[in-house]
């Protein structure tokens, strides 16, 4: 599932260990109806991210407007242009070490971030992340 999916930004070892700084990259099609469970499920978890960011892909409901009195930093596109577009509008807005993906109509259990960026915490060297399927 791309939701679960962690890409760190940085390529090549680092000097020295790191916490890993983590952006939620959140791309959104006409999902007024689950954008706020998809945030709440970011504010729930045990470790924060440094930022929430929802890209309204052309949306022709409120789920921006939804998104934005949620508090995340919403960046609106213009018209439709597909998930994979309004994911890289997200990572080019992004300004963490990592980017975590999670859909508009899917929500995180509390621990998630936790125990997917300590992963990268401890393993500097992975390029992508994931946490144990089910």
């Amino acid at each position: 599932m791309l939701s679960n999916w962690y890409t760190r930004r940085n390529s090549g070892p680092p000097s020295q260990p790191l916490v890993i700084n983590v952006s939620v990259v959140i791309p959104c099609y006409n999902r007024s109806a689950t954008i706020m469970d998809a945030i709440a499920s970011v504010r729930r978890q045990t470790r924060a991210p440094k930022e929430l960011i929802v890209v309204d892909d052309g949306s022709t409901d409120d789920s921006a407007e939804v998104a934005d009195r949620a508090g995340a930093h919403v960046i609106r596109l213009p018209k439709n242009s597909g998930t994979s577009a309004a994911r890289n509008v997200g990572i080019h807005a992004a300004s963490s070490d990592a980017i975590a993906w999670l859909d508009s109509d899917d929500c995180w259990e509390p621990q998630h971030l936790s125990v997917v960026a300590t992963l990268l915490d401890t393993y500097p060297e992975a390029a992508v992340a994931s946490p144990a399927i089910r």
